[in-house]
């Protein structure tokens, strides 16, 4: 078999069976789900030792596209929970903070080291290095969201993912594209639409 055949079944496996498990399996973690891709990568990185990019600290669109889109997603929490509007911070204030602190280590930093770091190296000879590898990158993004089994997470994780594929494609910073997973996740929980992604990697 070619490299880049093993690639592909690489790629079918790891971001669209493997989440896929998580679905229809009762009973099962979904943080244990995804943390077998994330350890797979994270050794794949330990003995292929890719080189690190030169990260750049583009940082005016992502926040602008955070400024542009917190609006939206407010109007969207009262559309589609308004009984959970602020109820996180408002009924369970040391929980919510607990989240705050430990989502962005815990939640957005493996998701991005899998799905941004891993993925750009990993599966550029297939992908290319252009608009096809943030596409596709974006929409694996959402397919792991799939696992919650509710449109509304499947939705805002694809185009977070395509937010968060768009920055790492342009900057290569790992840490920039954390930052901004990070904000988004702690939006989402202190707005009322964490309701939607309660178990899990996000």
């Amino acid at each position: 078999m070619s490299r880049n055949g093993y690639l592909w079944i690489e790629l079918g496996a790891l971001f669209v069976l493997w989440p896929g498990l998580a679905l229809w399996l009762e009973g099962v973690s979904k943080f244990l789900v995804f943390a077998a891709p994330l350890s797979y990568a994270a050794i794949v990185c330990v003995r292929a030792k890719p080189a690190r990019p030169a990260p750049m600290w583009a940082w005016r669109v992502p926040a602008m596209r955070l400024l542009l889109a917190l609006p939206l997603l407010i109007l969207t929490t009262r559309w589609l929970a308004p009984e959970y509007w602020l109820a996180f911070p408002r009924e369970r204030p040391g929980l919510w903070a607990l989240v705050m602190v430990l989502y962005p280590f815990l939640s957005a930093l493996p998701q991005e080291f899998l799905y941004r770091r891993f993925f750009f190296w990993r599966y550029a000879p297939l992908l290319g290095e252009g608009a096809l590898r943030v596409g596709v990158n974006a929409l694996l993004f959402g397919w792991l969201h799939a696992m919650y089994d509710n449109a509304p997470a499947l939705i805002l994780s694809t185009i977070g993912g395509l937010f968060f594929a768009g920055t790492y494609a342009h900057t290569r910073n790992l840490a920039l594209v954390w930052i901004e997973h990070a904000l988004y996740g702690q939006l989402l929980f202190t707005l009322g639409l964490g309701r939607f992604f309660y178990e899990g990697p996000t």
